[in-house]
């Protein structure tokens, strides 16, 4: 675990380490998408084809499912089924099965037929090239051995409306000397308050028709707060450096990922 360095606000990130992360990003961003329609053919029904029961990194080979996701129609038991040749491995999944989460909750989805072959590779192609972007480095940045610095704001959430903003981090792995960027910015939208001033306005201005439509169904899919999320390159944070992160949890992934108005959560 080391020391979180804050370098300074959004503003002032310099230019020639933004085109390095842009470039660098770009690279990863262009490797995954060919791992990704690798996925869809021929590498995904060839994983699902040479896949077999085994046990996976944490020794579970079996597990019952949840009675929630029972309740709704799983088959009731999770099995792992993975692959151990070399290249074909990359295209299953590290930690869940070609059968879903041990929670049932593919399972479910499936009405309880994720053991068939279609259902099997419908899971891959959800979860792409799963076990290589989490084991490898040059896809995952694997934060326990990093140094973390960034500019910004040390805390962001998009689960509230005050801990709002930015920050762009970068995380340096003291093993390979291999450097990861992350950049985050998120927006609160306070709908709830924007429709009460706006219902108040029109109640008292007397305009009925339009009193009538901002209280109508018309509205009621933005009757909840939402933010605006941007999350691109690798998923790493200021705050990792400070906790040291658990074995299911030490690989950050990469992603690229914008959200204009999902619900506060």
């Amino acid at each position: 675990m080391s020391e979180t360095k804050p370098l300074g606000g959004v503003d002032v990130i310099p230019t020639s380490l933004i085109v390095k992360a842009v470039l660098e990003n770009v690279v990863v961003l262009l490797a995954a998408a060919v791992l990704y329609l690798l996925t869809w053919f021929p590498m995904g029904p060839i994983a699902v084809y040479l896949s077999k029961p085994m046990t996976n990194r944490y020794g579970e080979r079996t597990a019952k499912h949840s009675q929630k996701y029972i309740d709704q129609g799983s088959s009731g038991w999770w099995e792992y089924w993975g692959t151990t040749i070399p290249f074909v491995r990359w295209f299953t999944t590290l930690e869940d099965s070609l059968w879903g989460e041990p929670s049932g909750k593919w399972s479910a989805t499936v009405k309880g037929k994720e053991s068939t072959f279609w259902n099997k590779y419908a899971w891959v192609r959800r979860n792409p090239f799963n076990y290589i972007k989490r084991t490898n480095k040059f896809f995952a940045c694997f934060i326990n051995d990093c140094d973390v610095s960034y500019y910004g704001d040390y805390m962001i959430t998009d689960k509230n409306l005050s801990d709002h903003g930015a920050h762009f981090v970068i995380a340096k792995d003291k093993l390979t000397g291999k450097t990861y960027y992350g950049f985050r910015h998120i927006f609160a939208w306070n709908t709830v308050s924007w429709y009460n001033t706006l219902q108040a306005f029109f109640v008292k201005t007397g305009n009925l028709k339009l009193t009538r439509w901002t209280g109508s169904l018309k509205l009621a899919r933005w009757m909840d707060n939402r933010v605006y999320h941007a999350n691109l390159g690798f998923k790493i944070k200021p705050s990792h450096a400070d906790n040291k992160q658990d074995e299911d949890d030490l690989d950050k992934s990469f992603t690229f990922r914008v959200q204009l108005a999902s619900l506060v959560n």
